[in-house]
């Protein structure tokens, strides 16, 4: 009985996350839908509809889908590195990688007055990855450096050969995470602290899941 109880919990532990993501989805999905319905109904019944509170509406509505379109591709994305996205390994230098995703976030930056500040080493730096995960994973880290980040202040971006393995770092000057939080900003759906709600900023607490998801497949740790 014991041995049998030992065996099931990898699958207990994996229903119960099942579970648990399914119903954060499900929240998540329910709102942007449930204020769009809302609000189209009120509308509807307004007898003295102008043309221009339609338009108003048809706004708010448009800016609601735009929500669950980024919603469910974030939901996507964490089912092909969770299960079945094949990663495709091959030998790159990982600064060329970096500049790339630096350059992918420049706009978000610069739009916060934000200065990344990236030192490229002089030496190459040769690591066996997929690419383009790699590439969206160090693109994810920087986005929230830069969105937690207040205007003007400057994130760095380091690499450097760490023995056996390539080590890069982002580092921010934001308001920090409290450390009871840190244990959990890998999990779906987590935001810390309600600070950060408070600051206005937008996001699924999904992005660090996927970046953490994409780093394993490539058999690195973040």
């Amino acid at each position: 009985y014991y041995l049998a109880r030992w065996t099931l919990r990898p699958i207990e532990n994996t229903h119960r996350s099942l579970e648990r993501f399914t119903a954060d989805a499900s929240h998540e999905l329910r709102t942007p839908i449930a204020a769009m319905q809302t609000e189209t109904e009120v509308t509807l019944m307004n007898p003295k509809l102008t043309l221009k509170e339609a338009k108003e509406q048809l706004e708010s509505n448009l800016e609601e889908l735009h929500k669950l379109t980024g919603l469910t591709d974030m939901l996507l994305q964490v089912a092909r590195y969770n299960e079945y996205e094949a990663m495709n390994f091959e030998t790159v230098d990982i600064r060329n990688i970096i500049e790339d995703s630096i350059r992918k976030v420049d706009a978000m930056a610069k739009n916060k007055s934000i200065h990344i500040s990236y030192e490229k080493p002089s030496s190459s730096l040769n690591v066996r990855v997929d690419p383009a995960s790699i590439e969206q994973a160090i693109i994810i880290i920087l986005e929230n450096a830069i969105k937690y980040s207040s205007k003007g202040k400057q994130v760095t971006v380091s690499a450097e050969d760490s023995g056996n393995e390539v080590q890069v770092t982002v580092k921010d000057n934001g308001q920090g995470i409290s450390k009871e939080n840190l244990k959990h900003i890998f999990e779906r759906f987590y935001r810390a602290d309600s600070s950060r709600a408070k600051q206005g900023q937008k996001g699924y607490g999904l992005g660090l899941s996927i970046a953490k998801s994409i780093v394993s497949k490539n058999e690195g740790t973040i």
